[in-house]
C-alpha cells in the first residue's frame, strides 16, 4: 500500500514533501544518534496535545481533578509523568488498558441478561504525580504554544 501511495517506508526513503525517494533528505546517521531526543519530542509532543484539550473542556465548566487515563499510550510512564506535570494534577492509570473494550464487553453484557456486576474492571495502578512545580509547567505549556505558533507561519 505504501508504494501504491508513494509513502515512505521508513527514514532510509524520505523524500522532500514526504514523499518516497531513493535517497532520504534525512541524514540516517544523525538520525540514529538523536533517536532517544526524537522520542522524547513525540512523547512530550503528545502531552501538550492531551493538555489542550483538558484545558479546553475546563474553559467550558468541565472540572477534570484526578484523571484517569486508559488505552495504549497509558503504559507510557514517561508520558504519565509528563502528562501530570503539565495538568499539575494526579493521573490514575488503570491497570486494563484496553478499557474501551471491557465497557464495550459490560454493555453487551448486561443487554444480554448477564451480571458483570462482580467483573474486575477499573483496577488502578499507582497514581502519577506532578514532579514539576506549576510555574515550570505553566512556563513549558506557554512555550508549546509558541512553538504552535511558530510552526504556523511556517511554509515547510
Amino acid at each position: 500500500l505504501n508504494d501504491k501511495l508513494d509513502i515512505p517506508q521508513g527514514i532510509k526513503n524520505y523524500g522532500k514533501g514526504g514523499v518516497k525517494a531513493d535517497e532520504s533528505i534525512i541524514d540516517y546517521a544523525e538520525f540514529e544518534s538523536k533517536k532517544a531526543d526524537v522520542a522524547a519530542g513525540a512523547v512530550n509532543a503528545i502531552a501538550f496535545l492531551l493538555a489542550d484539550i483538558v484545558f479546553y473542556a475546563e474553559r467550558f465548566g468541565v472540572k477534570s481533578g484526578e484523571i484517569k487515563v486508559t488505552g495504549g499510550l497509558s503504559k507510557c510512564r514517561s508520558l504519565l509523568r509528563a502528562q501530570a506535570d503539565i495538568l499539575q494534577t494526579r493521573l490514575l492509570p488503570c491497570a486494563e488498558a484496553e478499557s474501551t473494550a471491557v465497557g464495550a464487553a459490560l454493555l453487551a453484557a448486561g443487554a444480554a441478561g448477564v451480571d458483570a456486576s462482580q467483573w474486575e474492571t477499573m483496577r488502578l495502578l499507582p497514581p502519577v504525580t506532578p514532579h514539576m512545580d506549576a510555574e515550570e509547567a505553566e512556563e513549558l505549556y506557554g512555550k508549546w504554544h509558541e512553538f504552535l505558533n511558530w510552526c504556523k507561519v511556517r511554509k515547510l
